[in-house]
């Protein structure tokens, strides 16, 4: 019955306390628990629901579906109609577009809101109808306004051509979790997300130990990258290439017109997100894994996997790359941050070769 009420309207709900007689307090106690579990704390916002009237993360529109008797937990899916939905609206982009209308851009973004509340991989594909929206008084411009979705000094062109191509991305994912759905049925394994992955990062903590879930982790030093698989006991140490080295040393201080100026040490700890996935993402399919902690002591590596959204295009692109590579897997990562003193054995490894690839003395004859 929560799974139903959960998205109700707060006057169809108010109307049914009618019948409970003197037990409204118990359909109270019901939803708050199931929306807390659902999408945390923070779920429910009292001045947006006297507002609007309805949960305010939470719509009995949105075509979620919550299947309660998954086991070992209940797990959180999509309707297939909505889903037909939303591959539709996304058919609105054309390779010739370079601008947009603001009210299709409004809509579309609105229901991707919540489709990656579910499918957290598609958040970096939607980057670019969030860009579209930036700095855009919605209330006072016409629907037919004009917006585009540049970045920085981005021309036109190029970020139309990357918003198309994240449209495509988008679509494919869909129409494959559409045919998923239509051949297995709407609650198997594959089409649906647990609960527990989309809690909160004190949750995350909490099941780090669980050999059920996968886990990896590394570092990025100025010449080198470690990445390692806590549940296989693997570890790669990987040399970095000359002229990323030397846009790590110089910083913010290249020409402004050389691509490298922004590859920053930041950039290369999120690759360590990539490169383990390129790794080990088959293997954690393989072993039944539906989520894997990223553990890392960069906070912008695991701000830009928990978003999907960065204002730095090399991040953002890595984003794309890392988040196809969930879709493939059908795995969730969820990033967890640590000091760097937590994080030290990922740290000795990428300070394993000096800057021709070599293995440094003190490091020689060291097993892990």
């Amino acid at each position: 019955m929560v799974c139903n009420l959960v998205f109700a309207y707060i006057d169809d709900l108010y109307g049914l306390t009618e019948k409970l007689g003197s037990r409204p307090q118990v359909l109270a106690d019901a939803l708050r628990p199931a929306g807390h579990l659902l999408f945390g704390c923070n779920s429910w916002s009292f001045s947006k629901a006297e507002e609007d009237g309805f949960f305010a993360t939470m719509h009995k529109f949105t075509g979620i579906e919550i299947c309660t008797t998954s086991k070992p937990e209940p797990t959180v899916s999509f309707s297939i109609d909505h889903l037909v939905k939303v591959r539709g609206l996304l058919q609105y982009f054309t390779p010739s577009m370079v601008t947009y209308d603001l009210g299709k851009i409004q809509t579309i973004f609105g229901n991707l809101v919540w489709i990656t509340k579910v499918y957290s991989m598609l958040k970096p594909f939607a980057a670019g109808s969030r860009r579209c929206l930036q700095g855009v008084n919605t209330a006072k411009e016409a629907p037919s306004f004009q917006v585009d979705a540049r970045h920085g000094d981005e021309s036109k062109p190029l970020a139309a051509h990357k918003m198309y191509r994240d449209a495509q991305m988008m679509i494919q994912f869909l129409s494959a979790l559409i045919q998923r759905k239509e051949t297995l049925g709407e609650n198997h394994h594959t089409c649906t997300v647990p609960v527990s992955a989309m809690t909160d990062p004190t949750v995350c903590y909490q099941q780090r130990f669980d050999i059920q879930f996968g886990s990896f982790g590394g570092d990025a030093s100025g010449t080198a990258w470690s990445v390692l698989c806590h549940r296989l006991r693997q570890a790669m140490v990987i040399a970095m290439p000359a002229a990323f080295q030397h846009a790590i040393q110089h910083a913010g201080t290249l020409a402004q017109d050389n691509p490298l100026r922004r590859f920053l040490i930041s950039i290369a700890e999120h690759m360590v997100y990539v490169m383990a996935m390129l790794q080990w993402g088959d293997v954690w399919q393989t072993m039944g894994y539906t989520r894997a902690f990223y553990n890392t002591d960069n906070q912008n590596a695991a701000s830009w996997v928990a978003k999907g959204f960065a204002n730095n295009d090399v991040a953002q692109e890595l984003s794309r790359l890392g988040a196809a590579m969930q879709a493939l897997y059908v795995v969730h990562v969820l990033p967890l941050w640590w000091s760097t003193k937590a994080n030290k054995l990922a740290a000795m490894l990428s300070r394993m070769l000096d800057a021709m690839g070599n293995v440094l003395k003190a490091h020689c004859g060291v097993r892990v």
